[in-house]
């Protein structure tokens, strides 16, 4: 337990460096580069520790195309993960950034274990940060996804899109719609997968979320 709470009260102390941290690296992933977050991420976590820091600072490594941080933590990831991520103040980045690793590197048991966290928190958008959080919708539905639940999957993004539009959030409108798009193409329903997809890529590019737009692009390039 005095783990637990040395982990809550360093990283709770520093939310606002947290969140601007976070902020950088969400801007990052949305226009498709998260080198710029890089120092950042890694300055953050070596002043706090902790499985949120390490979680965003593993994540930004996985993205800039080193695998070993990522590696470590998803082989780590257990109770006491659960434990700070349900208590602490920033806890929507470290399961953010857990989503994004375990379905990257397509670990289904870290997946399963990450779901069930959302699940016990029961928040539908994290709002401690600027810019707002994705909402948790989009995560679990990305989860869903990775998971192989398609109708899961379907329906979870299709809330993360209504979520979004009642914000509303054009990025993460942009965003939901790309995943969307992807889950409508592995259904079959390849008309509504293109329509989705191509509302993502033009919003995306005239907002310059270039991360976005390649996942959208490539939505768009897999339809038959």
């Amino acid at each position: 337990m005095r783990i637990y709470l040395k982990d809550w009260h360093s990283e709770f102390r520093d939310t606002a460096t947290g969140n601007r941290v976070f902020a950088l690296v969400l801007l990052g992933w949305l226009r498709g580069d998260l080198s710029p977050a890089r120092l950042a991420a890694a300055d953050l976590h070596a002043g706090l520790g902790g499985p949120n820091t390490e979680a965003v600072y593993m994540w930004v490594e996985l993205a800039c195309g080193k695998r070993e941080p990522a590696l470590k933590f998803l082989a780590s990831f257990g109770e006491r993960h659960r434990r700070v991520f349900l208590t602490s103040a920033i806890c929507g980045q470290g399961l953010a950034a857990s989503t994004l690793a375990s379905v990257a590197l397509g670990d289904r048991e870290i997946m399963r274990k990450v779901d069930g966290i959302f699940e016990e928190l029961g928040f539908e958008i994290f709002t401690g940060s600027p810019p707002p959080a994705l909402a948790v919708a989009y995560y679990r539905g990305i989860l869903a996804h990775g998971l192989g639940d398609l109708e899961r999957a379907a329906a979870l993004l299709e809330h993360s899109l209504a979520v979004h539009r009642r914000l509303p959030a054009i990025p993460y409108i942009a965003a939901s719609q790309a995943a969307l798009a992807e889950v409508f193409a592995e259904q079959r329903q390849h008309a509504e997968a293109g329509r989705l997809a191509a509302a993502a890529l033009e919003t995306a590019e005239r907002i310059a979320a270039w991360g976005v737009a390649r996942q959208a692009r490539l939505a768009l390039e897999r339809l038959p």
